[in-house]
């Protein structure tokens, strides 16, 4: 018996594929760029991700072990860990360059300069 409705169709399959494979992109993030250099947020950006491999060079191990996976095998207990740190230096990146702060030599506060209670 033939089928009578379009989802059979070579095209509809492939409509369907596509589909399927835009939602995984999306999810998996494959179209994201890996950057070619990182930098830590300086003055005028805030907090980033920062890839995992470049504050440990095992970072997975790192965070099983700072929540606990694996802590209570009894059968195969774990072995001591010891984090690796990157010995990259990661540099700032700033937005612009920070003045001095300007400050009188003697500091004196004088009292009732601002009015205390309205």
């Amino acid at each position: 018996m033939a089928s009578t409705r379009n989802n059979n169709t070579p095209i509809n399959y492939k409509q369907e594929q596509t589909r399927k494979n835009k939602m995984y992109d999306h999810r998996m993030h494959t179209q994201s760029t890996i950057a070619s250099s990182t930098f830590l947020p300086g003055n005028g950006l805030q907090s980033s991700r920062l890839p995992w491999d470049k504050l440990s060079h095992n970072g997975p191990d790192t965070e099983s072990f700072l929540f606990g996976i694996n802590a209570n095998n009894l059968v195969n207990p774990a072995p001591v860990f010891a984090p690796n740190i990157a010995t990259n230096e990661l540099r700032q990146f700033n937005m612009f360059d920070k003045r001095p702060t300007l400050m009188p030599e003697p500091l004196t506060i004088e009292k009732y300069q601002r009015p205390t209670n309205f």
